[in-house]
């Protein structure tokens, strides 16, 4: 951590703790979804709808990984901060939306474009700020 954490002023190990455990969780998060991804392709499962769900669900799983292990970042609001909040956003918001498609060929548009512009909102209103260890 580079500053001092806001969360629990008197108490940095907190802070500390909470970076270590997400650090673990999306290192672990990271090697599963490429592990996924990997057996997919390897044995080009991605003919089949459902495992091209579970594909997309991987890649997004992966990007979501990559965006919350970008956790040592200064609390101001600088440009990689809001780039930080809008990439964490938008993988969240893609991982929620491949659960409810259902029909392949609206499949992209939903689960692509949807979180996209939900998360450019924030973006654009500048309503992003500091989210302390979180």
């Amino acid at each position: 951590m580079s500053k001092k954490c806001s969360l629990f002023p008197d108490k940095q190990e907190y802070c500390t703790a909470i970076y270590a455990v997400k650090q673990t969780v999306s290192s672990l998060e990271l090697i599963g979804s490429i592990f996924i991804i990997f057996i997919i392709w390897l044995f080009k499962k991605y003919k089949y709808f459902d495992q091209r769900l579970i594909m997309a669900l991987g890649v997004s799983a992966l990007g979501q990984s990559i965006s919350l292990m970008l956790t040592d970042v200064p609390q101001e609001r600088g440009h990689f901060c809001r780039f930080q909040a809008w990439i964490i956003t938008y993988f969240e918001n893609r991982v929620l939306k491949c659960h409810f498609v259902c029909v392949d060929r609206y499949y992209h548009f939903i689960s692509w474009g949807v979180p996209f512009v939900v998360s450019c909102l924030p973006l654009i209103a500048d309503a992003y700020g500091p989210a302390g260890p979180w």
